[in-house]
C-alpha cells in the first residue's frame, strides 16, 4: 500500500477497517482485543475506542527491541506521564553492548518540580514489564520539537548517551522483582 499522504485518505482507510474488524479480519496485525481494539497498519499502531473512532498512537519503528522483547515507546511514555512532576517525555533506543538496544528516557519536568532518575525508575516499577523500564534516564530542561510540535526523538537518538545521561546499570540500581 502506498504511503498515506492526507488525513482524508487516512480517515477513509480507518473507516474501511470497521467491516474488517467486525468480520474478525483486521487489515494489519491484531495486537489486543481488550476494551479497545489495537492493531498496526502499514507500520502504524492505532486504537479503536468504544465509540468506534480510530486514534493513531505510535509508529512501529517507535518500538524498541531489547534482548528479544519488543518495547512500545508509547506505552512507557504513558506510564511516565502519569507522574505529576513530569511535563513531557520521550522513550528512544540507545545501542546496547549486548546487541539490539536499551530503553532510554528523556524527561522534562514541570516548572518548579524536582525529580531524580531513581524516583523515575521507581515510578515505573510494577506498572510495566521489567524489560521496558528505562535503563538510561536523561532529565532535560526542554525537548526539541518538530514543526508539528512533536518531540524530535531522532535528535535524542543521534545525541546518544550524553554526559548527563544516568545509567541504571552503572550505578548498580537493581529493579525490584
Amino acid at each position: 500500500m502506498p504511503q498515506i499522504a492526507t488525513l482524508a485518505v487516512m480517515h477513509w482507510v480507518f473507516a474501511g477497517l470497521d467491516q474488517h474488524v467486525e468480520d474478525g479480519l483486521v487489515g494489519g496485525n491484531l495486537i489486543d482485543t481488550s476494551a479497545t481494539l489495537e492493531f498496526d497498519l502499514e507500520g502504524d499502531r492505532v486504537v479503536r475506542d468504544a465509540d468506534g473512532h480510530y486514534r493513531f498512537i505510535d509508529r512501529m519503528k517507535g518500538s524498541i527491541r531489547r534482548r528479544g522483547e519488543n518495547v512500545s515507546s508509547w506505552e512507557v511514555e504513558q506510564v511516565l506521564l502519569k507522574h505529576q512532576a513530569i511535563a513531557a517525555c520521550a522513550i528512544y533506543p540507545l545501542p546496547s553492548e549486548l546487541g539490539e538496544d536499551e530503553v532510554a528516557a528523556a524527561v522534562q519536568l514541570e516548572p518548579g518540580q524536582a525529580l531524580d532518575p531513581v524516583e523515575i525508575i521507581s515510578h515505573c516499577e510494577g506498572k510495566m514489564a521489567y524489560f521496558a523500564i528505562p535503563r538510561f534516564v536523561r532529565i532535560v530542561t526542554e525537548m526539541q520539537l518538530t514543526e508539528n510540535g512533536k518531540i524530535r526523538k531522532v535528535a535524542l537518538r543521534e545525541a546518544g548517551k550524553t554526559p548527563d545521561t544516568w545509567d541504571r546499570d552503572a550505578v548498580g540500581y537493581k529493579l525490584r522483582p
